[in-house]
């Protein structure tokens, strides 16, 4: 007897001759009906299915192709008509069975057999016949069955005239596939020939912006467009690659991400990319354990894709995208990682840009400074522009200015600008190391040459000594200091103070250390010219001024009295008999009685006199602001202290006495300009000498009018 459910070597049944010509019959209409396939393979499977379905009396006929575990309806037939799509799970059903025997398998009591399998059950199928579609390899690759609502069985012969439709299903099969491969690699060429254009016209947009924050905000947009992503961001490691933060964001929540601190560059999503150099992508950004639970809380993200910024491999950064509609892809992923490299070129086109523009304006900066502060010779101006444009150069409100004498080691303020003159009394800063004073960052960059800073002058303990009058009082928190070297000879320091802590950068340290050395030599070279000036009017031997001094003072003193309609004496003061003292004891010991009369001399006079060398034994002393009476005391101090006082001749402690003759005459009492004032104090003196020398003369003694301007 014949097996009720048969596969591939059941018994065959006994086929009577009327049997076999039917057979025969069904299968010259399968082959002639077969003749007339053609088309695309969908149209080809739709008219497999009506032909298994009219050739073996079926109320369902079906192409299917396998897919996984999972089996999807190429072409269906049922009642009359033809549909396509859908999909089922293969386990539990007869095509499973085909499947794992690759060969025919047909069932009399299919829903008993399989009863899990719900498309039995609907349409109330009680036999089953399938055949394997085999691909050019031999593989499995779908099935071709027949389905009867009766309880007629299928059989071997039934097995072979479907296997031939099989074939056929085979190779439309295999047509379909190779269509859709076409169709598959046409889509993903039209595909990356979009994002090929698309990253060309990012990149170019990118790449053509030179300022570094449009280039990162053009960056963060169009990642977004690349991407599809609700939010982008760009964010960069430090100069030390220790902490990274955003820098630059585009989207709905672009401000949030802006608003936060730096982080460690190791921590989070951007922290592995960093660390790994590789692009990530992460579905569930909530479930992920490298994302902190404030992370989590704060942002919110679903999903995220992410690539490093790299230069010459070394990373500076990373680049992200939030969320989209949809899930983030492998191509996302990849578009992301081809830009980020374009990204990372450009911003590190635009740092090199701005770096060469800020040296640019760096050096216009000096340039200028330069020009102003070497526009004089005279050192106090000189000091105090440096105050102003060193203040300007590194934005600083506090900036003063001390100087070393020679053979000091305390620092002496010379100029200050926004710095008021109690701190400037209270400050001590010294170049020697052994004192507190010297300890601090002034001592140490005049000891070194080199620029120091304090970046919070409330905590840092090398401010300790100068925190309370600077920190404290003053509210300032970054120190920055330059030492003012020439030849390595250390002249003083600048130092700039900020209301900020943490003020200023490493550029600013080289821009005041420049400037600090172009200013070491415009104050070498003031100095210099006022040393040069001051002994172009000082007299050698008794270090008072000389005449040439004198006449430049005159003409001042002369115009400051007209302007303010006071009085000027002028005092002339003469040794008597000295020609006698330099015959008698030598010129040595004239010279030392000229340097005990200046000792007395300056002794006498007032600090706002200015007492002058006029020539030989001959002596001129400025009285500004002083009436007669008050010149002829004077004249008459100095006369007296002179000859009470006995002067040494030299280093045996020989002594002889000494007198001098005076002479005083007043602007405008007695003369009407500078030059009539010394013709007038001269003839005072030339009146006492002839009146018998040692006395006090007043030029009104010698009855004469005022002399006029000449």
């Amino acid at each position: 007897m014949p097996r009720r459910d048969g596969a591939k070597g059941s018994p065959r049944q006994a086929v009577t001759r009327p049997a076999h010509d039917a057979q025969g019959a069904r299968l010259g209409r399968l082959y002639e009906l077969g003749a007339t396939l053609a088309g695309e393979p969908e149209e080809v499977f739709d008219r497999i299915t009506v032909i298994v379905a009219e050739t073996f009396g079926a109320r369902v006929a079906a192409v299917e192709r396998f897919e996984r575990d999972r089996t999807k309806i190429l072409s269906l037939f049922v009642d009359g008509r033809v549909s396509r799509g859908g999909e089922f799970p293969l386990q539990g059903t007869p095509c499973e069975n085909v499947r794992a025997r690759k060969d025919a398998c047909w069932f009399k009591r299919v829903m008993e057999r399989f009863p899990d399998d719900a498309f039995l059950r609907e349409h109330g199928l009680q036999t089953y016949l399938g055949v394997p579609v085999l691909d050019r390899r031999g593989e499995v690759v779908g099935v071709v069955a027949a389905a009867r609502d009766r309880a007629v069985e299928f059989c071997e012969a039934d097995a072979n005239l479907l296997r031939v439709l099989g074939q056929r299903a085979g190779l439309e099969l295999e047509r379909l596939r190779d269509a859709e491969e076409k169709k598959r690699l046409l889509e993903q060429a039209t595909r990356r020939v979009a994002e090929l254009s698309a990253l060309q016209e990012v990149g170019a947009a990118v790449v053509g912006e030179l300022d570094l924050r449009s280039v990162l905000l053009l960056v963060a947009e169009k990642t977004c467009v690349l991407t599809g992503a609700d939010t982008a961001s760009v964010s960069l490691l430090d100069q030390d690659a220790q902490t990274r933060k955003h820098v630059a964001a585009f989207g709905r929540t672009a401000a949030q991400l802006l608003q936060g601190q730096a982080q460690p560059a190791s921590e989070g999503l951007h922290g592995w990319v960093i660390q790994h150099n590789e692009p990530l992508l992460v579905a569930d950004v909530l479930a992920d354990p490298r994302v902190s639970e404030i992370g989590k809380t704060r942002f919110n993200r679903r999903s995220a894709v992410l690539a490093p910024l790299q230069v010459k491999r070394r990373v500076i950064g990373c680049l992200c995208a939030f969320d989209k509609q949809g899930a983030f892809t492998a191509d996302d992923l990849r578009l992301l990682t081809i830009f980020a490299d374009q990204a990372a070129t450009a911003i590190q086109n635009a740092r090199l840009y701005e770096t060469v523009q800020r040296n640019v304006a760096r050096l216009q900066t000096l340039q200028a400074i330069t020009r102003r502060i070497t526009s004089t010779l005279a050192l106090q101006d000189l000091l105090a522009e440096l105050a102003r444009a060193a203040a300007e150069a590194v934005e600083a409100g506090h900036t003063w200015i001390g100087l070393l004498e020679p053979g000091e080691t305390v620092i002496r303020p010379a100029a200050a600008h926004g710095v008021d003159q109690e701190y400037l009394a209270v400050i001590r800063v010294s170049a020697d190391e052994n004192v507190p004073a010297g300890r601090g960052p002034g001592g140490v960059a005049m000891r070194t040459g080199r620029a120091q800073i304090v970046r919070d002058c409330l905590n840092d303990p090398s401010f300790a000594p100068w925190r309370e009058e600077a920190a404290v009082k003053r509210g300032w928190r970054t120190l920055l200091v330059a030492p003012l070297v020439f030849e390595r000879q250390t002249l003083g320091m600048i130092a700039v103070f900020s209301e900020k802590a943490d003020a200023y950068s490493e550029d600013d340290i080289g821009l005041l250390g420049t400037l600090a050395a172009q200013a070491a030599i415009a104050i070498k070279h003031a100095q210099l010219y006022e040393e040069v000036r001051r002994l172009a009017i000082t007299d050698a031997l008794t270090g008072l001024h000389n005449r040439r001094f004198f006449d430049e003072l005159l003409d001042l003193e002369i115009h400051r009295t007209k302007r303010y309609a006071a009085n000027l004496s002028l005092v002339f003061v003469d040794l008597d008999n000295f020609k006698r003292y330099n015959d008698l004891y030598g010129h040595r010991a004239g010279d030392r009685v000229l340097e005990q009369l200046v000792e007395i001399l300056r002794r006498v006079v007032r600090q706002s006199d200015v007492p002058c060398r006029w020539g030989g034994e001959e002596f001129a002393v400025l009285l500004p602001q002083t009436s007669k009476a008050e010149g002829l005391l004077l004249a008459e101090r100095l006369r007296r202290a002179v000859a009470e006082r006995p002067m040494l001749l030299d280093e045996s402690g020989r002594e002889s006495q000494v007198t001098v003759t005076v002479g005083v005459a007043t602007y405008p009492d007695d003369a009407l300009s500078g030059a009539a004032l010394v013709s007038a104090a001269d003839a005072a003196l030339l009146h006492g000498k002839a009146a018998g020398k040692n006395q006090v003369c007043d030029y009104a003694a010698v009855n004469r009018p005022p002399v006029k301007e000449t």
